[in-house]
């Protein structure tokens, strides 16, 4: 087991995890919210370390990253856990495993991602597909290799992650998808078990950190598609990030507890553009639509 690489020790063999700002306070063998750290005997240890179960050489604007090396590829890995709780999740079994050991034992080397990214031609690796912050020991130890390869890094989260984790990366990201995925902490808490608050202030950090920062707000029927929740959302936008940052707006499509949820209209995501351009914000793009759909 690895450690942990932000925590305080408390009494009684209590810790509380830094990791995000969930700051998740452990008893002795107990499991923070991401089901991959445990509190063994005062010593937070990582259970995911290594534990890639996701790997693909992808386009970068799959990310999506569109203003950032566009026209490469990049290395995409995931391990398991996520410090949310979506209801529309499209990786549920590796967000949230039922358990870790139906997933193997076999784990990479912090060298084994640099290796295959290189092979393949990549220019970048991404750490996507669960939640990266949930295995930010491992991904550090792969982005310091990747630097030193000539790659770049790639970060796609969710954006609820501590100080200390954005202190840690922030040396070795060079760009960053971030979800806004609601206009409001209601909308976070009900929808996601999220803070909005976390995420807000990860866009704005890293931003004034200069790194490449876009966003990404999934637009769901009846849950945060009305004019006033996206009136909302572009307040927010306008605060914390700027009208240079490339926002994508994705469409819905019926995953995990959302079954019953419709495909998003293509007018809803064509309103939402125009009210972002409308605001000054110069780079909107629409994702999960067919190019033969807006002809």
């Amino acid at each position: 087991m690895h450690e942990a690489l932000a925590y305080e020790q408390l009494k009684n063999s209590k810790i509380r995890c830094l990791t995000c700002d969930k700051r998740c306070k452990l008893s002795d063998n107990a499991y923070g919210a991401c089901g991959v750290r445990k509190n063994t005997h005062g010593r937070l240890e990582v259970l995911n370390y290594g534990m890639i179960r996701a790997a693909s050489l992808d386009p970068i604007e799959k990310k999506p990253i569109y203003h950032y090396l566009p026209g490469t590829t990049s290395f995409s890995i995931g391990a398991p856990g996520c410090n949310m709780h979506c209801g529309w999740c499209q990786n549920i079994s590796l967000a949230h495993p039922k358990t870790l050991k139906r997933l193997g034992e076999k784990r990479w080397s912090p060298s084994d991602p640099v290796s295959m990214a290189l092979a393949r031609g990549a220019s970048s690796i991404a750490y996507t597909y669960s939640e990266p912050t949930m295995f930010i020991e491992y991904a550090l130890d792969v982005m310091k290799r990747a630097k030193a390869s000539g790659l770049k890094n790639i970060w796609v989260s969710n954006g609820m992650m501590s100080k200390d984790s954005k202190d840690a990366l922030r040396h070795y990201v060079d760009a960053a998808n971030i979800d806004l995925k609601g206009p409001s902490h209601a909308f976070y808490a009900q929808h996601c078990k999220g803070l909005l608050d976390s995420v807000l202030t990860t866009i704005h950090d890293w931003i004034r950190f200069g790194i490449h920062v876009e966003i990404t707000t999934l637009v769901i029927p009846g849950l945060n598609d009305s004019d006033d929740d996206f009136h909302a959302m572009i307040t927010l936008m306008t605060k914390y990030a700027t009208k240079e940052t490339v926002w994508h707006l994705s469409r819905f499509f019926p995953a995990y507890q959302y079954q019953d949820i419709s495909i998003t209209p293509l007018e809803r995501l064509e309103r939402f553009q125009m009210l972002a351009r409308q605001a000054g914000f110069k780079h909107v793009y629409l994702g999960n639509v067919s190019y033969g759909e807006r002809l």
